[in-house]
Parts: structure tokens; sequence; C-alpha cells
């Protein structure tokens, strides 16, 4: 991968769990969770929130939209949970860009039928 100039780091967040929290950690994390399942079933699906979580707070203390690049893993290097997150954020560029809000725009008109077609 070539930048046109070097890649900086301008904005971070981080997520935590109540063990964390309680160490030195715990005054440096964006979102301190009381249960390190984050609400979710499994802890997969906790880790992908976590790291959605991250990366959205990023975005927002750089005053971004979105991003052109991601790269994240773990510890382990399972990065089952970046790829769903980078999937999700995605989705969510893909439907505040200007396209996809005119075509939501036209989707607010009133439908034919009660079927939508």
């Amino acid at each position: 991968m070539f930048f046109k100039s070097k890649p900086k780091i301008i904005s971070s967040a981080a997520v935590a769990g109540p063990k964390e929290c309680a160490g030195r950690v715990g005054r440096y994390v964006d979102y301190a969770l009381e249960d390190d399942m984050f609400a979710e079933t499994t802890f997969e699906r906790a880790e992908r929130k976590m790291l959605l979580y991250s990366i959205r707070r990023s975005l927002e203390k750089a005053e971004l939209k979105g991003a052109d690049v991601l790269i994240s893993g773990d510890l382990l290097n399972q990065i089952i949970s970046a790829s769903f997150a980078a999937r999700a954020l995605l989705r969510r560029q893909k439907a505040h860009s200007p396209a996809s809000m005119a075509l939501a725009a036209e989707s607010t008109a009133p439908a034919a039928s009660p079927g939508g077609q």
C-alpha cells in the first residue's frame, strides 16, 4: 500500500472492561464497560461491538464522517471482529453517501400499495 503523504494517527479511542478500568488503564478509556460482554450473547459479538464503537468514536474525535483505510486486528490475530466492524462501517458510510441520500429521499415517497412496489 502506498500513500501520497505519510499516514499519521490523528485520533484514537478505547473501550475497556471492568478489570482493565480498575487499574491504570481506566483513566485513558473512552468507554468503560460495566459488563465485559457489552450486553451481547457471545464474546465475538461483544468484541465486534467494542471495536465498532472505538472506530466510530475515533472518527467523531477527528471530525471525520468515514475512513478510506482501516487497519485493525487484535492480540491473537483473530481478525474476524475487525472484518465485521469494517463491514458495518462501510455499510454506514454507503448509507450516508450523497447518492444513497438521494435514493433514501426517493424511497420516502408514498407507495402505491402496502407492499411498496
